[in-house]
């Protein structure tokens, strides 16, 4: 104990605890990258519900990962506040401190291309629809086939849908 009634501590001490904090921060990581994976394959195979299940899945993850953190920064700055001693981390605290750099760094990677991948199918999804459109414009009207100058006049309506 110190004078003023706090315990000291040492990174020793606290290093299971800090090792296990990484460790679950970064299974936290890897797991988003296999939902942004599974994400990429359903925009690839043009398959609405494995996009929506990543949606809900990231969602979920994030309040998991937040938590993560939480308790991750807590761990530091108790370990921060009563160490008063220049005392080195254990080796495999700090493979797990490496680990989890190594699954944040491996997450920026796949939500980049994710990005990519989700912008390109929203560009060719766009042009898709307008090229749709396009060739509806003057095949669903009354207009064109009565030979009527304005395309647009007595346009086919499914009111159903």
């Amino acid at each position: 104990m110190t004078q003023d009634g706090n315990a000291t501590l040492t990174i020793p001490e606290w290093a299971g605890e800090l090792e296990d904090a990484f460790d679950a921060e970064a299974r936290q990581l890897d797991t988003l990258v296999e939902i942004l994976r599974c994400q990429r394959q359903g925009v690839e195979r043009h398959e609405v519900g494995p996009i929506q299940d990543s949606v809900y899945a990231i969602h979920r993850v994030l309040l998991t990962l937040d938590e993560a953190r939480k308790r991750r920064r807590t761990l530091l700055e108790v370990i921060d506040a009563g160490s008063t001693e220049d005392a080195t981390a254990p080796d495999r605290l700090e493979r797990s401190k490496k680990r989890l750099i190594a699954a944040a760094r491996s997450l920026e990677s796949e939500l980049s291309l994710n990005r990519r991948v989700l912008e390109a199918a929203l560009s060719a999804t766009d042009e898709e629809l307008r090229a749709v459109l396009d060739g509806l414009e003057e095949s669903a009207t009354y207009a064109t086939e009565a030979g009527v100058a304005d395309p647009r006049a007595g346009r086919l309506v499914n009111r159903q849908a």
